[in-house]
C-alpha cells in the first residue's frame, strides 16, 4: 500500500474508482425503478375503477330518471290510443256496411242500364214496325196505336225517373264511399302511428329492464369494489409510508455516497495536480509528503469500502421490505375474505331482523288482495287480447284489400298517358300505312306508266328501224288471231314488228309475258313460226338496238356472234344490207359501236363493199397453233 504510483498507473486507478461509483449508482437506480413500477401498477388498478363509479353515478342520477319519466308518459298515452283504435274499428265497420250498400246499388245501376238498353231496342223495333205499318197497312186503329204509345211513353218516363233516382243514389253513395275511404285511410295512418308508439314503448320497456338489470349488476360490483378499496387503502397507506421512509433513507445514503464520490473526485483532481510534481518531489527527496498522500489514498479507499458495505446493507433491507410486502399481500387477501364474511353475516342478520319485523297477517291480506286484483287484470288482459285479435283480423283483411287496390293502382298508373300514347301510335301507324299504301299505288302506277311509255318507245324505234332496213324479200304465211286462227294469209312483205306485253297475277304480284308480233295491214300476229330466218335475225338485231336506245342510252355497243348461221344466201345478203342501213342510221352517234364475230367471208365482203368499214381484225392460228390477230383492210 505504501508503494508509489507510476505515471501510467494513475489513469487506471482513476478508471477503477469511476467503475465502482457507477456500479453503485446503477444498482440503486434499478431498485428504485422496480419499486416505482410496482406502485404505478397499483395506481392503474385504482384508476381503472374510476369510470365504473362515474357510469354508476350517471345511470343513477340522469338515465334512470329520464327513462322512468318516458315510461310514465307512454303509460298515460295508452288509454287514448286504445280509444282511438276502438273508434277506428267502428268507422271501419261502418265503411264496410256502406261498401255493401254500394255493391247493391251497383247491381241496381247495372239493371237500370240493361233496362235502358232494352228500351232503346224496343224503340228501334217500334220505329221499324211503324215504318212497316206505314208501307203495308195495319189492322190497328190510330187510337189503339196512340194508346199503346202513351202507355209505352209512361213506362219509359217511369223507368227514366227510376234510373235518375238510382244514378243520384249511386253518386251519393260514391261520395259517401270516398269520404269513408278517406276516413279509413286517416284511421289506418293513425293506427300505424299507434302501433309504432306501442312498439317503441315495448322497446323502451325492454331497454329499461336491461338498464335496471345492468344498474343492479353495477351496484353490486361497485359495492364490492368499495369494500375492496376500503380494505386495500389501509395497507397501501402503510406501505406508502414505509416506502417513503425507505426512499428517504436511500436518498440520504445516496446523498452521502454522492458527497463521498465528490470528495473522491476532488481527491483525484488533487492527485492529478500533484502527479505532475511527483518527479519533482522525488528529485527534491520529499518522500514524507508522498507517504502522506498514500495514507490519504488508503483512507479514501477505506471510505469507499464502507460505502459499498452500506449499499449492500441497504439492498438487504429493501429485500426484506419486498418480502414483507409479499407476505402482506397474502395477509391482505385473507383480511379481505374475513371482511367479506363479516359483511355477509351482518347482511344476513339484518335481513332476518327485517323478516322478523314483518306482520304475517298483513302480508296474507296483501297477498289475497293481490290475487284478486291479478285475476281481474288477467281477465281484462284476456278481453283486450280478444279485441286486439278481432281488430287485427279486420285490419289484415283491410290491408289485403288495400294491397289489391294498390296493385290495381300500380297496374293502372299513368293509364291515361299510356292510352293516349298508344292511341297516337296506332293512329300514326294507320296514317303511315295509308301513306305507304298510297305511295305503293302511286309507285306501281308510275312503274306501269313508265313501262308502257318505254314499251311504246321501243316499238316506235323498232318500227322506224324495220322500215329503214327491211328489204321485203321474204314471204310469210301469217295466221290470224284466235278468232281467225284457221284463216290463211299470204303476203310478201311485213309492215312492221312490235313487242307485246301481257300482265299476269294480281296487283301485289304482277309479272309480264313478252312476245314479238308482226303487223300486216294493221293485223297483228305472233312472229314465232311465221317468219324466215333472215327476218328473225333482223328482228333480233332491231330489238337489241331498240332496247339499247331506250334503256342503255350511255352504252351504244351492239355485239353479233355468228349472225349468218342457218341463213341462206339471199337472207345473208338481206342481213348485210340491213346492217349497212343500221350502221348508216347510227354512225352519227359518238358512242355507237358494232362488233360482229363471223366465219362467213362473203358476209364480211358484203359489208366491206358498202363502204361502212375500212378494215377488220382476222384471228387465225400459226404453225405452232398460236392465235394470231391481224388488222386487215378491205381490198
Amino acid at each position: 500500500c505504501n508503494r508509489h504510483l507510476a505515471d501510467n498507473e494513475i489513469e487506471g486507478f482513476e478508471r477503477h474508482l469511476s467503475d465502482l461509483m457507477q456500479k453503485s449508482s446503477d444498482k440503486q437506480n434499478e431498485q428504485r425503478q422496480a419499486e416505482l413500477k410496482t406502485w404505478e401498477s397499483q395506481l392503474q388498478v385504482l384508476q381503472a375503477l374510476v369510470p365504473v363509479e362515474t357510469s354508476r353515478n350517471r345511470l343513477k342520477d340522469v338515465d334512470i330518471p329520464a327513462l322512468e319519466k318516458n315510461i310514465g308518459e307512454l303509460d298515460a298515452l295508452i288509454p287514448s290510443l286504445a280509444a282511438a283504435a276502438d273508434k277506428a274499428s267502428d268507422n271501419a265497420n261502418a265503411v264496410k256496411r256502406d261498401l255493401k250498400d254500394l255493391s247493391s246499388l251497383r247491381q241496381h245501376a247495372i239493371n237500370a242500364a240493361r233496362l235502358h238498353n232494352e228500351i232503346e231496342r224496343l224503340k228501334r223495333e217500334i220505329s221499324q214496325i211503324e215504318s212497316d205499318l206505314a208501307t203495308t197497312g195495319s189492322t190497328k186503329t190510330a187510337d189503339d196505336v196512340q194508346e199503346e204509345l202513351d202507355q209505352i211513353s209512361q213506362e219509359l218516363r217511369t223507368i227514366e225517373r227510376d234510373k235518375q233516382a238510382i244514378l243520384a243514389e249511386k253518386d251519393r253513395r260514391n261520395n259517401a264511399l270516398r269520404t269513408y275511404q278517406n276516413e279509413l285511410h286517416s284511421m289506418q295512418l293513425r293506427e300505424q302511428e299507434v302501433r309504432n308508439q306501442v312498439r317503441e314503448k315495448a322497446t323502451l320497456e325492454t331497454a329499461i329492464k336491461d338498464m335496471h338489470q345492468e344498474v343492479s349488476t353495477l351496484g353490486i360490483r361497485i359495492k364490492e369494489l368499495d369494500v375492496k378499496i376500503v380494505d386495500i387503502q389501509a395497507p397501501i397507506k402503510s406501505l406508502e409510508l414505509a416506502h417513503k421512509e425507505v426512499e428517504n433513507e436511500l436518498n440520504t445514503k445516496l446523498h452521502s455516497a454522492q458527497q463521498a464520490s465528490q470528495e473522491l473526485n476532488m481527491s483525484i483532481d488533487r492527485l492529478e495536480e500533484s502527479s505532475k510534481t511527483i518527479e519533482r518531489y522525488i528529485r527534491d527527496k520529499r518522500a514524507r509528503k508522498l507517504k502522506d498522500c498514500a495514507v490519504k489514498i488508503e483512507q479514501i479507499e477505506a471510505n469507499i469500502q464502507e460505502s459499498v458495505i452500506e449499499v449492500e446493507n441497504v439492498r438487504k433491507a429493501i429485500g426484506q421490505i419486498d418480502k414483507a410486502l409479499n407476505e402482506g399481500s397474502a395477509t391482505l387477501s385473507n383480511l379481505r375474505d374475513n371482511v367479506r364474511v363479516q359483511k355477509l353475516l351482518r347482511d344476513i342478520a339484518a335481513a332476518q331482523a327485517s323478516i322478523d319485523s314483518y306482520d304475517m297477517e298483513e302480508a296474507a291480506r296483501a297477498k289475497r288482495n293481490f290475487d284478486e286484483k291479478y285475476q281481474l287484470e288477467k281477465n281484462r288482459e284476456t278481453e283486450m287480447q280478444s279485441k286486439n285479435a278481432h281488430i287485427g283480423g279486420e285490419l289484415k283483411s283491410d290491408k289485403e284489400q288495400l294491397k289489391t287496390l294498390e296493385r290495381d293502382l300500380r297496374d293502372f298508373k299513368d293509364i291515361n298517358k299510356k292510352y293516349t300514347d298508344q292511341l297516337i301510335k296506332v293512329k300514326m301507324s294507320d296514317m303511315a300505312n295509308n301513306d305507304l299504301e298510297k305511295y305503293a299505288k302511286a309507285l306501281d302506277n308510275a312503274i306501269m306508266k313508265y313501262h308502257s311509255m318505254k314499251m311504246e318507245e321501243v316499238n316506235d324505234t323498232m318500227r322506224h328501224l324495220w322500215n329503214k332496213t327491211y328489204q321485203g324479200t321474204g314471204t310469210s304465211i301469217l295466221a290470224a288471231k284466235q278468232t281467225d286462227i284457221n284463216a290463211d294469209w299470204h303476203s310478201t312483205d311485213i309492215d312492221g314488228i312490235k313487242i307485246r306485253s301481257e300482265g299476269e297475277g294480281g296487283a301485289s304480284k304482277r309479272s309480264y309475258n313478252y312476245r314479238v308480233v308482226m303487223t300486216k295491214d294493221q293485223v297483228e300476229m305472233d312472229m314465232r313460226g311465221r317468219c324466215s330466218a333472215g327476218q328473225k335475225m333482223l328482228a333480233s338485231i332491231i330489238i337489241r338496238l331498240a332496247l339499247s336506245d331506250s334503256f342503255g342510252q350511255n352504252c351504244g355497243i351492239l355485239a353479233l356472234d355468228e349472225p349468218t348461221n342457218a341463213l341462206d344466201t339471199d337472207n345473208i345478203d338481206a342481213l348485210a344490207a340491213s346492217l349497212v342501213d343500221i350502221i348508216n342510221e347510227r354512225k352519227s352517234r359518238a358512242n355507237f359501236q358494232l362488233i360482229i364475230i363471223t366465219h362467213d367471208e362473203n358476209f364480211l365482203r358484203k359489208l366491206g363493199q358498202s363502204d361502212v368499214m375500212e378494215y377488220y381484225w382476222r384471228v387465225s392460228r400459226d404453225s405452232r397453233q398460236k392465235s394470231v390477230i391481224e388488222r386487215q383492210r378491205f381490198g
